[in-house]
């Protein structure tokens, strides 16, 4: 049979667990708000990197059709 002191003892050792565990849990809240932070930041990245891509694509067009007009200035 358990004693009165022996369940107080053994209620305090659980609200330290509890404790414990909140502690836990709001250091992984606190990483995963910092990676979300910095996922989308990196998305951002991305996307602005894509838009510069697509210009320098349109360029790369435009120049290759230079080219083909120059080629066929010269087959001439």
């Amino acid at each position: 049979m358990a004693t009165p002191s022996g369940i107080e003892r053994k209620v305090r050792h659980l609200g330290n667990d509890v404790q414990s565990i909140y502690e836990l849990l709001a250091a992984i809240s606190s990483t995963l708000q910092r990676h979300g932070n910095r996922l989308n930041e990196l998305g951002e990245d991305l996307q602005a990197h894509g838009v510069r891509l697509d210009g320098i694509d349109g360029r790369l067009e435009g120049l290759g059709g230079q080219m083909e007009e120059v080629l066929t200035l010269l087959r001439r």
